[in-house]
């Protein structure tokens, strides 16, 4: 069953919708652009607290479909709602014609370590945990509508059934030069022990073992999905 709600000012009965729904939708319409992933990736962020708890195995947020592949988003941006949308435990609905689909395109579509992540049995939908605005060297800090425009560098983390770390590095920003992002293992959800093995999802290659805190360079628009596995 697939429901099309709006959560932005008043929320509806989560518990009553989890409990008869399958997925359903609570933001606006995806469209081609990269101002509606922000969107979506805002109201997401925004209201985590408030529908997060209700996703789980058999019941699902539903961000609306994947755009990669079309017009109007850079492969860094299809990496972005690939990954955030692994994070957010979303369903992935294509949405491009595949008579026309690149090979860049196919690859984000089919990689399938960010899909492991996406249909991991745990079934828990990931949460910002990490959100400061950039450096003004280089991309000066400017006034925005979106709040995660406001402090474009983000981090998500979704916890996984074999005990590893989901975490996206995010960089929202499109202006100015790519960017450090770094976080600490607790804010990660790594307390046990001060070191993971790192794994960077998208490129399908090993960044070896971190100790105390992660930094990764983020391109603009961009984001870098990392799996941790403590050591």
């Amino acid at each position: 069953t697939h429901t099309h709600i709006h959560t932005q000012y008043n929320a509806p009965n989560y518990t009553a919708i989890a409990e008869y729904c399958n997925l359903w939708r609570n933001f606006d319409d995806v469209y081609d652009a990269w101002v509606s992933i922000q969107s979506i990736i805002d109201h997401y962020s925004t209201y985590q607290d408030v529908f997060q708890p209700y996703a789980g195995p058999g019941h699902w947020n539903d961000p609306d479909m994947l755009m990669a592949g079309n017009y109007g988003l850079s492969l860094d941006e299809q990496k972005v709602q690939m990954a955030l949308w692994a994070i957010f435990a979303a369903p992935l609905f294509m949405s491009t014609d595949l008579r026309i689909l690149s090979d860049d395109s196919r690859k984000i579509l089919q990689n399938t370590e960010v899909i492991n992540i996406n249909q991991d049995k745990l079934g828990v939908q990931g949460k910002l945990v990490l959100s400061y605005p950039h450096s003004t060297h280089g991309a000066p800090n400017r006034k925005h509508s979106l709040k995660v425009l406001q402090n474009p560098n983000n981090v998500y983390v979704r916890p996984l059934s074999d005990g590893s770390i989901a975490a996206a590095f995010l960089n929202l920003y499109d202006f100015g030069y790519p960017t450090n992002i770094t976080s600490d293992l607790p804010t990660l959800g790594i307390t046990a022990t001060n070191k993971v093995f790192v794994r960077d999802v998208l490129e399908q290659q090993d960044l070896g073992v971190f100790t105390n805190s992660i930094t990764v360079l983020v391109n603009l628009s961009g984001v870098r999905l990392l799996k941790l596995t403590p050591v």
